[in-house]
């Protein structure tokens, strides 16, 4: 990834000042096109997280309704997961199954799915192997509670998008403007090629980039709290 960013990088910004003529517009196009590739790529791990966020919710799901009918023990309904669960996790679940359940089994499939839902429901079985109990009234509850937690993330996200991309559109603005003119041949941009022309329009794109960075990170929403697990 990091080498297709400072390619698309260098592209952009060698076709960029080839076209303006600008050493500073050729770096301002290709910081905006690593930007671009970054904010793709964000958006592509977000919407793969989201699939793993529900893959875990319908698990918790499926696992609450096996234990509920009374008719299988965890063991088999971690079977269950392994062979008709969802995609995403088959996987990690035949893993657990194949190594009988172990702690460190379950640690390597926290490590792979990376969700805090999934923390809990390894924390859950864990303990309730040595220690007994119900599972299926705790599984309806945490299945309760994430599913309103992750309609309230993504709306909020959503709402973030938003104001992204007026920040975005705002940045981009000039630049379109000042492309524009270089296509125009305009002669308002002679003074921008001279020495101090360059560092006044670098000192401008610089304090506007700073400002779209300061609004991304006010935008940055807090990510779940995972939950650490001692596996003995």
């Amino acid at each position: 990834m990091l080498a297709a960013e400072v390619g698309a990088g260098l592209v952009v910004g060698v076709a960029a000042y080839l076209f303006t003529g600008m050493p500073v517009l050729g770096l301002a196009a290709a910081g905006l096109a690593v930007a671009s590739l970054v904010g793709w790529l964000g958006l592509r791990s977000t919407a793969l997280r989201r699939d793993r966020q529900d893959a875990v919710v319908a698990a918790v799901r499926t696992l609450r309704q096996l234990l509920e009918t009374g008719a299988v023990g965890v063991a088999a309904a971690l079977e269950v997961l392994a062979e008709r669960g969802p995609d995403r996790l088959r996987r990690e679940f035949g893993a657990i199954v194949a190594a009988g359940g172990r702690p460190q089994a379950w640690a390597e499939a926290r490590r792979q799915v990376a969700e805090p839902v999934f923390d809990l429901l390894s924390a859950a079985v864990v303990v309730q192997r040595p220690g007994g109990g119900e599972l299926g009234p705790l599984f309806r509850e945490l299945e309760e509670s994430v599913i309103a937690a992750h309609e309230v993330e993504r709306e909020a996200a959503a709402l973030q998008v938003q104001a992204r991309s007026a920040s975005t559109l705002i940045l981009c603005l000039p630049l379109a403007f000042l492309a524009v003119m270089c296509l125009l041949r305009s002669p308002y941009l002679d003074v921008y090629r001279t020495a101090f022309g360059q560092l006044f329009l670098a000192s401008m794109l610089a304090v506007m980039a700073g400002a779209h960075v300061l609004i991304r990170r006010w935008l940055r929403l807090p990510e779940e709290p995972r939950v650490e697990l001692v596996d003995g």
